[in-house]
């Protein structure tokens, strides 16, 4: 998802004009016009302001912190899905971004909230 590419981005450099974020994601072969969209969507959602000038071009920043970000967009997935979590596994196993590792750890999670639920109760 190219939001969170650009936040990746963001947060790693700690801020990056609108030029730079195109030059550094130009494998993505994205149009310079969509990654200003992009980004001034992630403005407007409050993940990312405006920071300073580099000539008339303006520098963003990240303001939300990493974690929260992702889950945002996470959650954005997951509307568009219908809240069918299995259909974003599926998907994430069918290109390999999905590991046994992965559902260890998930696994884990899972237990962990459970767990937490069940001492609250």
């Amino acid at each position: 998802m190219l939001e969170l590419q650009i936040i990746d981005l963001l947060w790693s450099r700690g801020g990056a004009s609108i030029r730079q974020i195109h030059d550094t994601l130009q494998e993505r072969r994205s149009a310079y016009t969509t990654i200003q969209t992009r980004l001034y969507r992630l403005e407007k959602k409050g993940a990312v302001r405006r920071s300073g000038k580099i000539g008339n071009a303006h520098t963003f920043e990240p303001i939300l912190p990493l974690d929260v970000a992702v889950y945002g967009l996470l959650d954005e997935i997951m509307s568009i899905c219908r809240g069918h979590s299995k259909a974003v596994m599926m998907q994430l196993a069918r290109f390999g971004k999905l590991t046994r590792h992965d559902l260890t750890e998930l696994e884990s999670a899972i237990n962990a909230l459970e767990q937490e639920k069940t001492e609250l109760s």
